[in-house]
Parts: C-alpha cells; structure tokens; sequence
C-alpha cells in the first residue's frame, strides 16, 4: 500500500505563495518524488494560477505522479464544476498516467457529450487505452451504454462512438 503522507521534505507551502521562482522549485521537487500525496494540492495549483509557466509546470508534476491511488483524486475532480476549466487537463492525466480505467469506462463514455471537443478527444484517448481490457460481463453494458449514446451526441462524435463499438464487438469475437 502506497504512503498517502507526503514526504517531509517539500514544503507545499510555497504553492499556495506568489514567488513563482520558489513554486517552480517546489513543482520540481514533486516531480522528481513522484508523491501521490502531492497529486491534488498540485491539481489546485493548476486551476487556481493564472500562470501559464506554473499551469504547464504543474501539469508536469502532475504527469510524473503514477499511482494506483491517482484515480482516486481524479475521477471525482473531472466531473467537479469547479475544475471545469481544466477538465481536459484533468481527462488527459488519465491516460498520460498510464491509469487502468477499465472498470471507469462510463465515465468516459459520457464525456463523449461533452461540449468541448478537446475533452472528448482527450476521454476517446482514456476509452482506447482501457477498451481492449474489457471482460465478458462488461461487454454488452458497454456496447448498449454506447448505443444510447450514439442518439445524443453531435454528428461530429459519432464516429468515435462507431468505433468504441467496433473495438467492443472485435473483443467479444476474439472471446
């Protein structure tokens, strides 16, 4: 079982200060540790800067955080209004992480509806990282999940959605 305690070391303080030198600092230490603990005062951090440099240092840390427990943070922030604005972000972590999202692919099949495009490519990334490790049980309630979809999104998404399907029915032969 992971450590949830961040390590003693880096004092997340600076983060929440106005030095930018010192909160890069800080972003690299995270960085370098890798600390899951760390994962949702850097995901703030990334919300709340106005900061393009920090924004794109943030999310770097945030990239080299590769832990079970990540998903755990993260899910539930994707569909938080108050990280609206770095949902895509948020969406794409999911991936960029390497999280086994097999279990979570209804999640991601409703970002499919999202109005911004940029989260729906981003959650098509996160269902075919994690499509082909879907089981038998799965199968159709995934399939049927994204049929009812198929009638709701724009004409644009569709065929992302076709897809889905084609790579659900291609394990189902393959079973």
């Amino acid at each position: 079982m992971e450590n949830l305690l961040p390590e003693p070391n880096i004092d997340i303080r600076t983060l929440s200060t106005e030095n930018e030198i010192d909160i890069q600092a800080t972003l690299h230490q995270i960085k370098d540790s890798g600390d899951v603990a760390y994962l949702l005062p850097v995901i703030n951090l990334i919300n709340d800067s106005k900061s393009v440099s920090i924004k794109k240092a943030g999310i770097e840390a945030a990239r080299s955080i590769k832990s079970t427990n990540s998903k755990n943070i993260i899910l539930p922030l994707i569909v938080n209004e108050k990280y609206l604005t770095i949902k895509k972000t948020l969406t794409s972590l999911c991936w960029e992480t390497e999280m086994q999202l097999t279990e979570d692919l209804p999640l991601f099949f409703k970002l499919l509806r999202d109005e911004n495009y940029a989260v729906v490519i981003e959650a098509y990334t996160v269902i075919l990282e994690n499509i082909s490790a879907t089981n038998k049980s799965q199968l159709e309630q995934y399939k049927m999940q994204l049929d009812e979809l198929y009638d709701s999104v724009n004409e644009n998404i569709k065929p992302l959605i076709i897809d889905c399907i084609d790579r659900l029915l291609l394990i189902e032969e393959q079973s």
